[in-house]
């Protein structure tokens, strides 16, 4: 059955069953008819089937009136810099992001550089499903991007770097005399990444870094793939590591000492803003650690939590003032620089809090140590969805009501909780639990899965 997963993220769908150029000609419609952009930004990461989906959405959008500016490959947070930047009416990133090389996908922004929130994404949905005759839009209708980052991306990817520059020390940075490694996972990430480094004077050592596309089986940066990024940088003596994903969006962290991983991005960045002297609410997913709660404590500032998706955290972060959010993959959004997650965010925050340590070193890993003890297992469960309000009904049982029903069920205890979701990027359904121990993580993961083996059988 071909696979294509409309959400709040995007719509996304393994290429050639369930993602053409027909459905993308189709989904660039619908957003046409949805935002009724004049201008658009378009971007892509690096996969091989960018070009072709890249140019059936600009041939759509061209037919439909919209004059398309091709930034080639960047990465998704530099288009949203893009339309807020020149101030387009929107924009479209041909990108599935964490998923594998055969996914493929678009994302959608809207005016002032935000991806769309779930009102106009049911609205696109609708179009998209209302109006299949969109699909004969001739793809020639505007020329075929370029192979690589075009004239007009180059210019946005600088913009992109003075942005991030002018949020941290960049002079005690480049004085700290930091040496780290990158894995690009040869994505889009590093065009970014490695004119940022370059600017902050830190010594880079890459590991798949040259953005052809060609991505690793599993490109999404979480904690268990790091341990090559860890040896790495041993061996390197370089004192951080970073692993990004293929559109540059999130990145996880490892020291000398240990694998961090994903999950400390986001409580590392506000300490790093925090302890500098900031003070202003958090934003983060249900999803993201219970660091963010002692963090926020700590420092006497309100956490909110949000459902899974940028969007929720975008739209939650502009209600309530935030000066920083994102979820616990690694997403880092930084108000101050535009309001989407970012990889360069994030790493520019981190090799700031590095630059604070003692001789300029030791300072994340320091920081990392001073938090209370915490395990999070993320399990991917496959079950079909007819399923799984009886699995959340099970659960009830054994674990109570939950806290927190926004975006599926969040149970919460003194030092652990739990969250169940169904994906919004792929034909799974997650399940989180963090604890004081991995002993106890893991007890509430089996709990769960003895559950969901008894409503499927």
């Amino acid at each position: 059955m071909p696979t294509l997963i409309l959400s709040v993220s995007g719509a996304r769908g393994i290429v050639g069953d369930g993602l053409d150029e027909g459905v993308v000609r189709r989904l660039a419609a619908a957003f046409a008819r949805t935002v009724s952009p004049r201008t658009v930004v378009l971007g892509r990461d690096s996969r091989p089937s960018g070009p072709g989906l890249s140019r059936a959405a600009a041939g759509a959008l061209a037919a439909l009136g919209c004059q398309v500016t091709d930034l080639g490959v960047v990465p998704t947070p530099t288009v949203q810099v893009a339309v807020e930047e020149q101030r387009a009416d929107g924009g479209i990133i041909v990108t599935a992001s964490h998923n594998p090389l055969p996914w493929n996908a678009l994302k959608f922004v809207g005016p002032g550089g935000t991806f769309l929130g779930a009102a106009a994404i049911r609205s696109l949905i609708e179009a998209f499903h209302g109006d299949p005759s969109a699909s004969v839009v001739a793809p020639d209708a505007a020329p075929p991007p370029a192979t690589r980052t075009t004239l007009a991306g180059e210019i946005v990817l600088a913009t992109h770097v003075e942005r991030i520059l002018k949020t941290v020390d960049a002079e005690a940075i480049r004085h700290a005399g930091l040496r780290v490694v990158v894995d690009a996972v040869r994505g889009a990430g590093g065009l970014l990444v490695g004119p940022l480094l370059a600017r902050l004077g830190v010594a880079v050592e890459w590991i798949d870094g040259e953005p052809d596309g060609q991505l690793p089986p599993h490109p999404e940066p979480r904690a268990e793939r790091l341990e090559p990024l860890l040896g790495r940088v041993r061996r390197s003596g370089a004192g951080l590591g970073f692993a990004l994903d293929p559109d540059g969006d999130r990145c996880a962290v490892v020291t000398a000492e240990r694998v961090l991983g994903e999950e400390w991005c986001l409580p590392l960045a506000a300490w790093q803003r925090l302890g500098g002297g900031d003070r202003g609410p958090l934003v983060a997913n249900l999803s993201t650690s219970s660091r963010l709660e002692w963090i926020a404590a700590r420092f006497g500032v309100p956490l909110h939590r949000t459902p899974v998706g940028e969007a929720h955290v975008v739209k939650r972060m502009r209600e309530v003032g935030a000066i920083l959010g994102g979820e616990g993959n690694g997403g880092v959004i930084d108000p101050a620089v535009h309001l989407g997650r970012d990889a360069g965010v994030a790493i520019a925050r981190l090799l700031a809090l590095e630059a604070s340590g003692p001789g300029g070193h030791g300072g994340v890993a320091a920081a990392a140590g001073a938090f209370p003890p915490r395990v999070m297992v993320k399990q991917a469960v496959t079950i079909e969805r007819d399923r799984l309000e009886a699995w959340g009904a099970a659960l009830r049982r054994v674990w109570g009501e939950p806290s927190d029903t926004q975006d599926g069920w969040r149970w919460s205890w003194p030092d652990a909780w739990a969250h169940l979701r169904p994906s919004g990027t792929e034909p799974i359904v997650r399940l989180f639990v963090e604890a004081a121990t991995e002993a106890e993580a893991r007890e509430r993961v089996e709990a769960a899965e003895r559950e969901a083996r008894a409503v499927r059988a």
